[in-house]
C-alpha cells in the first residue's frame, strides 16, 4: 500500500502544485518599543536583511529610524505591510497602542514579540504582555533574544 506522502509527490500529482513561491515578499517594519529591545534590533539591523527596516518609538509615540530622523506613523504604514513590535519583558510602551490601532485602521498587520530573557516571567512579563494584547494580531513570548532573527526570516527578512 502506498503512504499519502508517496502519493502525494508522485508524477501524476504534479500536475496539481503550484509552480510559484506560497507567498510575495513582504515589507516589514521592525518596532522597538523599549531601550533594550532598541539595542536588539540595532543588532537585528546590522544583519543582513531584504525587506525589513527597524524602528525606535519613544513613549512619546515618536517613530524613528535606528539611522535618521523622525517618520510619520501615517508615512510608515503607507509602505509596509506587516508591522512586528519588539519588547522586552518588564518594559511597557503607552505608544504601542496608538501604533496597533493606526495598523488597525489602515489593514497593516500587526505582531508582537516580548523577549523574555532568562525566563523572569512574573509581573514584568504580565506588564508587557498587557500592553501589547490589544495592540496586535498575534503575540509571541521568546525566551532568548537569539531567537527573533528566526521570527523576522519566516516573515520573509
Amino acid at each position: 500500500m502506498v503512504s499519502e506522502s508517496a502519493r502525494a509527490t508522485s508524477a501524476a500529482e504534479a500536475r496539481f502544485r503550484i509552480a510559484r513561491p506560497n507567498a510575495r515578499p513582504r515589507a516589514v517594519a521592525v518596532v522597538a518599543l523599549d531601550e533594550t529591545s532598541a539595542r536588539l534590533a540595532q543588532e537585528l539591523a546590522a544583519q543582513d536583511w531584504s525587506r525589513i527596516a527597524f524602528y525606535a518609538m519613544t513613549t512619546h509615540g515618536d517613530l524613528r529610524p535606528l539611522d535618521g530622523e523622525p517618520v510619520d506613523v501615517d508615512t510608515l504604514l503607507a509602505r509596509v505591510e506587516i508591522v512586528q513590535m519588539l519588547i522586552c519583558a518588564g518594559a511597557y510602551n503607552e505608544s504601542a497602542r496608538r501604533l496597533g490601532d493606526a495598523c488597525l485602521a489602515r489593514g497593516v498587520k500587526t505582531s508582537g514579540i516580548v523577549v523574555d530573557e532568562g525566563n523572569a516571567g512574573g509581573s514584568g512579563l504580565t506588564r508587557s504582555l498587557e500592553g501589547l494584547r490589544a495592540s496586535v494580531m498575534t503575540l509571541s513570548v521568546l525566551g532568548a533574544a537569539d531567537d527573533v532573527p528566526d521570527v523576522l526570516q519566516a516573515l520573509g527578512g
